[in-house]
């Protein structure tokens, strides 16, 4: 697979052609989504279910209190002291620093406003009224920025469907990949792993990219050495062996979420505002998108009438 699908991917030397990526990514997740809320809905997981007994691990759910004098479980003095029911300081944490990376799209921004090709009709109506008089560099970022208030609320929508699918189907027993927990002879589940799979399979070399770059950058090569087929080569065999090794990857991405990703969603942004509050920091970035915009509004992709939006 890594040979025959993700290398051919990395080796592209533009992201266009891989466009269709995001919303193979956007339907695979919409279509899991669905395929849980319809699991959570018919009761298939539940005691008695049909999959019920089929499941790898059955749903296990930790009530908020039982009387101590009927309760027989072991549980039953954790809950007469008011713990059951609470999650661990230690498992919010895991968690909230699994999803501190669900919004790390950050390093593909500068290269999706690149090619951002915006018109000033782009939307018609207000919209072309509004683009009426506007530079390049307000057009380009109008665009970039609907596309990516779109995105990250189709995203958001999508990960809160599938989080509170899964936890209302098996509880405590929900895997870090919720997937796993459906059962093998699931028809619908391996629909829905079918689509995920493919999701990651393409969307991958998205990643991949920006990795190499900042592997390249720490090893003071420059951007040729790092777009080289060999670089390719090596990052994709770098990430085909971790694969292979077995590594808990979700307690990488707990620790990577937990650190570098705290740090950037929430520090980073800081730190750059500030920066652009400095004597010139605006006027300077302002200069750079004013003039991006323009050599693209200028350039075009060779066609006569007005470019498309595109991400």
């Amino acid at each position: 697979v890594a040979a025959a699908v993700i290398l051919p991917l990395a080796l592209l030397p533009s992201l266009k052609p891989l466009s269709f990526a995001s919303l193979l990514g956007v339907v695979g997740t919409a279509v899991t989504a669905s395929f849980m809320m319809l699991r959570l809905g018919d009761h298939s997981y539940a005691f008695g279910g049909a999959l019920f007994e089929m499941a790898p691990w059955r749903p296990e759910f930790v009530p908020p209190f039982v009387p101590p004098a009927t309760a027989e479980s072991p549980l039953a003095a954790d809950v007469a002291a008011g713990g059951a029911g609470v999650p661990a300081a230690g498992s919010v944490g895991f968690f909230l620093s699994l999803i501190s990376n669900a919004y790390l799209a950050h390093y593909n921004a500068p290269a999706i406003l690149k090619e951002v090709r915006p018109s000033a009709d782009a939307g018609g109506g207000a919209g072309a009224r509004a683009g009426v008089g506007a530079s390049p560099a307000d057009l380009k970022l109008r665009a970039f920025g609907r596309t990516t208030a779109a995105g990250f609320t189709a995203s958001g929508l999508l990960f809160l469907a599938v989080t509170a699918a899964g936890y209302a189907t098996f509880g405590q027993a929900s895997q870090p990949s919720v997937l796993a927990n459906y059962a093998a002879g699931d028809s619908l589940a391996y629909v829905a792993r079918l689509g995920i799979g493919f999701s990651v399979l393409f969307e991958l070399p998205l990643i991949e990219r920006p990795f190499r770059a900042a592997v390249a950058e720490v090893l003071g090569l420059g951007a040729e050495e790092a777009s080289s087929p060999q670089a390719a080569v090596l990052s994709v065999a770098l990430i085909a062996a971790v694969a292979c090794a077995g590594i808990p990857l979700d307690a990488l991405a707990a620790a990577g979420g937990g650190t570098g990703g705290a740090l950037l969603i929430y520090c980073g942004p800081a730190l750059m505002a500030l920066r652009l509050r400095s004597p010139g920091g605006v006027a300077a970035v302002a200069e750079a998108v004013e003039a991006e915009a323009a050599a693209a509004h200028a350039g075009g992709d060779g066609r006569s009438g007005p470019a498309a939006e595109r991400p």
